[in-house]
C-alpha cells in the first residue's frame, strides 16, 4: 500500500484524504442522528432515521455524478477511436508516398 501511496498523484492524495475526512465525518453524523423523521416522498410518507435519508442522498448524488463520468469518458473514447483512425489513415498515406518514392 506505501508503493502505491508513494506512485499516486498529489491531487489524487487529496481527494483520498479528503474523502476519508467526509467518511468519518458522515459516521460520526450517522451515530448523532439516530432519529427518526416524517418524510414526505412524491406518493408516500414515511417515518425513516435521518442517517438512511442522508445515506440515500449520498447515494442517489454517487450515482448522478458517475453517470456524467461516464458521459464524459464515453466522449473521450470516441474522441480517441478517431484519432485513431486519423493515424491509421495518415500512416497508410506514409506508407505508400515512401512506395511512390522507392519507385521513381
Amino acid at each position: 500500500m506505501t508503493e502505491y501511496w508513494k506512485v499516486l498523484p498529489f491531487w489524487n492524495k487529496v481527494k483520498f484524504i479528503i474523502s476519508l475526512l467526509i467518511g468519518i465525518l458522515g459516521v460520526i453524523f450517522a451515530t448523532l442522528n439516530w432519529n427518526n423523521q416524517a418524510v414526505h416522498l412524491v406518493f408516500f410518507k414515511a417515518n425513516l432515521p435521518i442517517t438512511i435519508l442522508v445515506i440515500i442522498a449520498i447515494v442517489i448524488g454517487y450515482a448522478y455524478g458517475h453517470l456524467f463520468n461516464f458521459q464524459k469518458f464515453r466522449r473521450k473514447e470516441k474522441e480517441l477511436d478517431q484519432l485513431r483512425e486519423t493515424i491509421a489513415t495518415l500512416e497508410k498515406e506514409l506508407l505508400q508516398a515512401k512506395d511512390a518514392s522507392t519507385k521513381a
